[in-house]
């Protein structure tokens, strides 16, 4: 009986998905070059492209930096003049080809390089925001640059606190809520069915170690985010003020794109192998299904917001994605999940008793530019943000095996199959001496027979969500910070859909690299930037920073 069940689930698994089953195969690492050191560079940004014209060590002048800002005339009508004409200038230069410049799409963050953005008029120290372009601070305090400038809990360069407020950095106006949505969300409030959505946090106070390992390798794409210097750099631009029209956008292009890739992130199985079956392209599932209001499954939406640590933005943040959900025609228990980056905020809405509503406060997610002490991964709590979402993903884990369109579980209908006929004791030893045989089965083929029986998805569901990178399951993870030992160049081939390459094209990635490490694991790209992470000969994964070079 027993050898004639294990028969049966191998027709299943090559029927749903074949070829379904691969026994693990090594891969080579990627070839090193060697180190690359960094020049100083005066750069201009103009129309989202970088304008990099590098000063050798040798002929480096004295106060580069300091000289560059002084060239730009600060009387009103000489300042239109000059940008005016260094756009056209810049122009005429990407039209043909320039022996003194490199024309990028990513900022240039190295120590020496200083930037002129025309398009946000500002000034940039090392890919960081520093004054506003048209009212630089004056000659006596750039003599002392060390004094207008501090630093980050990242070590980046920002302005010191002591910069005059007429020097600073404009920024977008944030926009007023809609007074419908505000109105939704106090008419709930009003009536005592508004209550912080503690349960969340409180169901899952001891983890498994599959859990704590899907929770550590979420902080480390995290970790990869934010001391992936292009990244942070655009991040922390992103809000800026601009003159052309893409500013009445009510949440920029980057914060958006990197928002709801990273709750895709933390709700899809954390499978990162793009060269085989059992990989999730997180490229592909946002542009798959890219929407201002993105269901990751059937019971879950997802939606960027802007300063979510604002009361009244969040209330209009929720009661605008509250009335969203209502209008989708779903059943039962329904999530919606907001995110700014640097705050996230979960809602529950109850379709059941006319599509009540309960959420979390402004939970952390990234942390702060001038936050009083950096937290160690090591030794403290995971952030309230990346916490409580983990959280919700283990109790939603078994949506994913639901198409995103219905309105419940119970509503979607398939033929009956054998598996509808065992007991739940028995699908459990299947898939089991499956696994004691030696074999892995791919997340396809389990996602496919997850959707034919819910005994068989409360089984799939851990196995579908342990954690792996390059075909080997990860049974720790190590959330470090400290691989900047040097900088190399690494080459390697990279899937056509992780940039839009081809893939006969061989991307260049310049990062912080140990000679230790061996793998190189995909996550997601903002902006044409990688957020990856490393696969030590330990098989554990570590946070590491690069750069696509264009």
């Amino acid at each position: 009986m027993r050898f004639a069940l294990i028969v049966l689930a191998f027709a299943v698994v090559f029927v749903a998905a074949s070829p379904s089953m691969d026994k693990k195969k090594k891969k080579t690492a990627p070839p090193v070059e060697a180190p690359v050191e960094e020049t100083p560079a005066e750069v201009y940004r103009h129309r989202g492209r970088f304008y990099i014209h590098s000063v050798g060590m040798d002929g480096y002048p004295s106060g580069l930096g300091v000289r560059f800002m002084r060239s730009v005339p600060q009387e009103p009508k000489q300042y239109a003049q000059w940008v005016a004409e260094r756009r056209n200038f810049l122009d005429d230069m990407r039209a043909g080809v320039h022996p003194d410049y490199e024309i990028t799409l990513t900022p240039m963050v190295d120590v020496f390089a200083y930037e002129i953005d025309l398009d946000h008029h500002t000034f940039h120290y090392q890919g960081f925001l520093m004054f506003r372009l048209d009212n630089l601070p004056p000659e006596s305090f750039l003599d002392d640059w060390e004094d207008i400038q501090d630093r980050d809990v990242f070590g980046n360069p920002m302005p010191s606190p002591a910069l005059p407020e007429e020097h600073a950095c404009r920024w977008r106006a944030i926009l007023p809520p809609n007074p419908y949505d505000v109105e939704v969300y106090q008419a709930y409030k009003a009536t005592g069915k508004y209550e912080l959505l503690q349960e969340i946090l409180d169901g899952y106070n001891t983890l498994s170690k599959t859990q704590d390992c899907r929770v550590r390798l979420y902080e480390v794409i995290t970790s990869a985010f934010v001391y992936t210097k292009e990244l942070y750099s655009a991040l922390c631009s992103s809000e800026l003020h601009c003159d052309d029209a893409i500013d009445a956008a009510p949440i920029p292009q980057f914060v958006e794109e990197a928002a709801l890739k990273f709750l895709l992130t933390a709700f899809l199985p954390m499978h990162y192998d793009r060269h085989s079956t059992r990989g999730i392209d997180i490229d592909a599932q946002y542009e798959k299904r890219r929407a201002e209001y993105l269901w990751i499954c059937h019971n879950l939406c997802a939606k960027a917001a802007r300063s979510l640590d604002q009361e009244p933005v969040l209330q209009g943040a929720v009661g605008d994605l509250v009335r969203h959900i209502r209008g989708m025609g779903k059943q039962g228990m329904v999530y919606g999940v907001l995110c700014s980056l640097f705050h996230v905020v979960i809602v529950r809405v109850d379709m059941a008793n006319d599509g009540t509503f309960q959420h979390t406060p402004a939970l952390a997610f990234l942390p702060p530019r001038r936050a009083a002490n950096h937290r160690s991964q090591e030794t403290t709590p995971y952030p309230q943000g990346i916490d409580a979402l983990m959280k919700l993903s283990f109790r939603l884990q078994d949506g994913i095996f639901h198409p995103v369109d219905t309105p419940r579980a119970a509503d979607a209908t398939h033929p009956p199959t054998y598996f509808d006929k065992l007991p739940f004791e028995i699908i459990q030893h299947i898939f089991t001496d499956i696994e004691d045989a030696g074999y892995t089965i791919s997340a396809d083929a389990l996602t496919a027979l997850a959707s034919l029986n819910e005994n068989v998805a409360i089984v799939v569901a851990p196995r579908v969500f342990l954690p792996s990178a390059n075909g080997c399951t990860l049974s720790a993870v190590l959330a470090t910070k400290d691989l900047r030992c040097w900088q190399l160049s690494v080459m390697f081939e990279w899937h056509a859909r992780c940039c839009a390459f081809h893939p006969e094209e061989r991307c260049g990635l310049r990062m912080w690299y140990q000679s230790w490490v061996h793998r190189v694991i995909p996550i997601f790209t903002v902006g044409g930037v990688g957020v990856l992470a490393v696969l030590t000969e330990h098989e554990t994964l570590a946070t590491f920073s690069a750069r696509k070079d264009y």
